[in-house]
């Protein structure tokens, strides 16, 4: 095996950028696999982890924390398979603090032996490999301590909530208030707060941070009025409000292998439910399929209420179904405040503008405003909108800047379009031009969505090309090839999102460690050329469900227990987790998935790999 030469000298050295769910669990998971008795390759690893972050948590780090942050999954979904955070003072389904992640992650980090190998506030500033006298890879990670480490193994888990996207009018010398991304809210809330020359706030965004910033200074600060831009588009505002104490949990709901059959998935295109459901062959699968999303859609809608207020209907969805917009949905509780301010139609303590931002002036922002004429229809205006706070919430870039265009290009990252490996993207362009019709044909009841964005024009044009790893972790290009060998020096992790974070980053950490410690079962991860054909599949389906969103981001909402069964049969593991544990057909079906469903899957890979 390929770790056979290290063991024998020296302990495999391996890093970890980030410290969040997916780089805790990695590390964990590298730690327990290489130390199993059921590893017949055991050997010793040197496990360094790094985060710009002063504690643990990612995205759940200290310096993100604000009021009202909760997790978009209840208690008892949004945690390790074998690290509950249940208890007496924290039961079932009740929802999660922002604080209460945090310690948990840190308590995790601890109870496994992490905690001890985190090096905080270092940032990665550059990644390069260097070839060393064994022909083996290894990378140089150099850190704004000045220092440079070099690995072995190289685990990327820094996700796709790292780095601010702003928009380019947010980069202004003339405006002289306060402009934050929503990521440093944390930090700047209470001065925001408690600065009284701060009368109007305005928010840019319409996702669920932005309803929570809203939230904030509505609570902290209710002599504030807040301006809320949200940028003319056919999706709106599409909100899920939850009663926490209503049952079923609509979240819980959403986690059983049921509800994903009502989503096209590239990850399912044979068997009984797609046929009936999605290929388009069976009339009353196709009534069904459009029979719940209507259904789904007046549930979520009577929730929120849009009807009730002026600022309600500026923020409502224009489509007759959510289906289209499930990747635009932002979770809140039913009885929060910020439900109350929006359809108090309170134009001192909240106005909807449905507004594209044009220019930022001294103390007020410009913009591009479309304003309602009731039956006569609307009209495009510019509006000047005064501004002594701006809280951008628009959004992410991946972070992996520290990987330069060239290495970012092989590696199958985003890169610019204008750096492209002009024989790898006539590859990838024939793969998408084939996959794209094969998506189509496959799933008739995405095209009538698709055909409409057609005829929208989209806000921006791709900049950088998508992802292009394998399952979303394994570089397309370290696969091998007929000229190459595979490369097992680099994966990545925590770059899929999905409410169902533990479990992804959990079966993610397992898949990318079995890659790196070259235990994969024989002929379960193609060859380059056979992966940038599965790879298209997935970004060509992503695109006609998700629009230009799926295209820029790899999103996976309803259809990711899918996605789930594809990691586990690739490891040679029982995708239908329920079944495995005698609980039968029916709770495999209706029962919500958990990550203890997915417990002791690190000894069941090994004790298979063993036995295989």
């Amino acid at each position: 095996m390929a770790n056979d030469s290290m063991s024998s000298s020296r302990p495999t050295k391996v890093i970890v950028i980030g410290a969040g769910w997916s780089g805790l669990v990695a590390a964990k998971t590298y730690l327990q696999f290489v130390s199993s008795p059921n590893n017949p390759n055991s050997h010793q690893i040197d496990i360094t982890i790094l985060d710009n972050s002063p504690n643990t948590g990612g995205v759940w780090s200290t310096p993100r924390l604000y009021p009202g942050l909760l997790a978009h999954s209840p208690n008892g979904l949004y945690e390790y398979s074998d690290f509950s955070m249940v208890d007496a003072e924290h039961p079932d389904y009740d929802l999660i603090p922002g604080p209460q992640v945090q310690t948990y992650l840190e308590a995790y980090a601890k109870h496994f032996n992490v905690y001890d190998k985190i090096r905080f506030g270092v940032t990665v500033k550059h990644v390069h490999r260097r070839p060393n006298a064994e022909a083996e890879t290894r990378w140089d990670v150099e850190t704004s301590t000045g220092e440079t480490l070099t690995c072995d193994k190289l685990i990327v888990a820094s996700g796709l909530y790292s780095k601010p996207h702003l928009p380019d009018v947010a980069f202004s010398s003339v405006y002289q208030g306060i402009s934050i991304h929503s990521k440093f809210l944390g930090q700047m809330h209470e001065q925001i707060a408690r600065d009284s020359k701060i009368k109007d706030i305005i928010v840019v965004g319409g996702c669920k941070s932005a309803i929570e910033a809203i939230n904030v200074f509505l609570d902290a600060s209710p002599s504030k009025r807040i301006h809320w831009v949200v940028r003319p588009s056919d999706h709106g505002v599409p909100i899920a409000a939850l009663n926490p104490h209503f049952r079923p949990n609509l979240i819980a709901m959403s986690n059983t292998r049921l509800f994903s059959i009502f989503s096209p998935s590239a990850f399912v295109t044979s068997g009984f439910w797609y046929s009936f459901l999605q290929s388009g062959q069976w009339l009353l699968g196709t009534l069904i399929l459009y029979l719940f999303w209507f259904l789904m859609t007046f549930v979520v809608k009577i929730q929120v209420g849009y009807g009730r207020s002026r600022n309600g209907k500026l923020i409502e969805p224009e489509g007759s179904t959510f289906f289209p917009y499930v990747s635009y949905i932002s979770v809140m509780v039913k009885d929060c405040n910020f439900l109350k301010v929006l359809h108090a139609d309170d134009p001192e303590r909240l106005e909807v503008r449905r507004a594209k931002p044009l220019e930022l002036r001294n103390d007020s922002m410009l913009v591009q405003e479309k304003v309602d004429m009731g039956w006569q229809g609307w009209y495009m205006r510019k509006t000047e909108i005064k501004a002594d706070a701006i809280i951008w919430c628009t959004g992410w870039q991946p972070s992996l800047e520290f990987f330069d265009d060239k290495e970012k290009v092989r590696l199958g990252l985003p890169h610019p379009v204008s750096e492209v490996d002009m024989h790898m993207e006539k590859q990838w362009a024939k793969a998408t031009r084939e996959s794209a019709a094969e998506m189509e044909n496959r799933f008739p009841y995405l095209m009538s969505f698709a055909q409409k964005r057609k005829n929208t024009p989209s806000p921006t044009q791709p900049i950088t090309t998508p992802f292009r790893l394998y399952n979303q972790i394994i570089p397309v290009t370290c696969l091998g090839s007929s000229n190459t060998p595979p490369d097992k020096s680099i994966v990545f992790t925590s770059f899929t999102t999905s409410s169902q974070t533990a479990i992804l980053s959990e079966l993610g950490a397992l898949y990318a460690i079995t890659w790196l410690e070259d235990l994969f079962p024989p002929n379960k991860v193609p060859n380059q050329s056979t992966a940038i054909k599965i790879i298209s599949e997935i970004q060509s389906w992503r695109s006609l469900r998700y629009g230009p969103r799926g295209t820029r981001d790899p999103e996976i909402i309803m259809e990711i227990q899918g996605y789930f069964d594809k990691l586990c049969k690739d490891l040679g593991l029982q995708p239908d987790r329920k079944r495995r544990q005698g609980k039968g057909l029916f709770r495999e079906w209706l029962e919500p998935y958990r990550a203890s469903d997915y417990k002791d899957m690190i000894e069941e890979f090994l004790r298979g790999h063993i036995t295989s």
